[in-house]
């Protein structure tokens, strides 16, 4: 299992330093958390290569999360025969994709599957023959809210290999892209 962080800063792009992105490659299938603007940028330099891109979880929609999935989509695009392509997300997340493909007309030549959290949704989001991604809500400034309390939420993924859970911890010191093996 390899992690490469692909960017670590937070709301504002900086030269040397891509918004929030991490890929996780198993097997030459890899998962990417959270998609910031530019994310398609970094993914080159790191030659991660698109075919293996298998799906994008997204923790919240702040733009600095999820901004770089349309490239991402747009990079894939220009495959030839692409798998199909997993979008995991809080509510809100198939509207995004839908509103995005709409508006910005480009041709996509894949499956795209939505799957989005919602309050009956425990355990499990997501499960192939690699690994599963859990569902565990957290509390931050936006996600849904809450109909009841009023309160919002976000979402944390973690991914598991096998029965093991595995973590990857991100480095803040600026660097563009790190990677990590478990």
């Amino acid at each position: 299992m390899e992690c490469v962080l692909i960017g670590t800063g937070g709301m504002m792009p900086m030269p040397y330093r891509m918004l929030s992105s991490l890929a996780i490659r198993l097997n030459g299938q890899i998962y990417l958390f959270d998609a910031g603007e530019g994310t398609q940028i970094n993914w080159k330099k790191v030659r991660l290569g698109v075919r293996g891109l298998k799906l994008i979880a997204v923790t919240h929609l702040h733009a600095d999360h999820c901004l770089g999935i349309p490239g991402m989509v747009m990079l894939r695009a220009q495959m030839e025969d692409p798998a199909p392509l997993t979008i995991l997300g809080p509510p809100g997340t198939g509207e995004f994709v839908a509103q995005f493909r709409r508006l910005l007309e480009f041709k996509v030549n894949f499956t795209i599957n939505v799957i989005e959290w919602s309050s009956n949704s425990t355990g499990v989001a997501y499960r192939d023959d690699q690994a599963e991604i859990l569902w565990e809500p957290l509390k931050h400034t936006r996600f849904a809210w809450d109909t009841g309390s009023r309160r919002r939420t976000g979402l944390a993924n973690s991914i598991r290999r096998g029965r093991r859970p595995w973590e990857c911890r991100g480095d803040r010191s600026g660097e563009s892209s790190k990677k990590a093996k478990a």
